[in-house]
């Protein structure tokens, strides 16, 4: 069930990668979702809910589902059958695929992919990398929560002096609105479609 293919695209900068599942998943419009480890526990259901919503529309979601309400979320998405790219920091052969992944990767709603063909290191300089070939490879990228000063930040205004991010309009992240853009259960339809 492992392929292994040569993705060369010039949006993916030509890198290899290393896929597991519904290949044409890789076609469809993404939206990348970043949400820092630490989320304040007033913006989890205010973003459950937007990204559920989201998940109405022809698009589907790309992440490293690392932290724990980003596992939550890819839990209730594969629950209710819509299409996920999974953007693994470990090898494709190392990957464990957890009982809940199976039934949406033998029904072809999800797409397993890695920069690694075997074991490598889970460190911080490979998640980043694996967050910035998320990046390039969604049409619009979501923050859902962004701590100050940690890496999420970096990348987010790096991306912010390029095209504008998708920044969940929310007081805690009052300090980001202003250079992404605002984006809620109110305004998603018009920015994403």
């Amino acid at each position: 069930m492992k392929n292994l293919i040569n993705y060369n695209q010039s949006s993916l900068d030509k890198k290899q990668i290393f896929l597991l599942g519904n290949e044409q998943l890789l076609q469809k419009k993404k939206v990348g979702i970043f949400v820092s480890r630490a989320i304040p526990l007033n913006i989890i259901i205010p973003a459950e809910k937007l990204i559920l919503t989201i998940a109405e529309l022809p698009n589907i979601f790309i992440s490293g589902w690392h932290s724990p309400f980003e596992r939550r979320i890819l839990k209730k998405l594969l629950l209710g059958e819509k299409e996920v790219i999974f953007f693994t920091p470990k090898g494709i052969k190392n990957q464990s695929i957890y009982s809940y992944l199976k039934k949406p990767l033998n029904n072809g709603k999800l797409l397993i992919i890695s920069l690694f063909l075997d074991k490598h290191e889970i460190t911080l300089k490979n998640s980043i990398k694996r967050n910035e070939m998320i990046t390039k490879m969604a049409e619009h990228n979501l923050f859902v929560f962004i701590s100050k000063s940690g890496n999420l930040d970096k990348m987010f205004s790096k991306l912010s002096k390029q095209k504008k991010p998708l920044i969940l309009n929310h007081s805690t992240n009052s300090y980001f609105l202003h250079k992404g853009n605002a984006i809620d259960i109110d305004n998603f339809r018009e920015i994403l479609l």
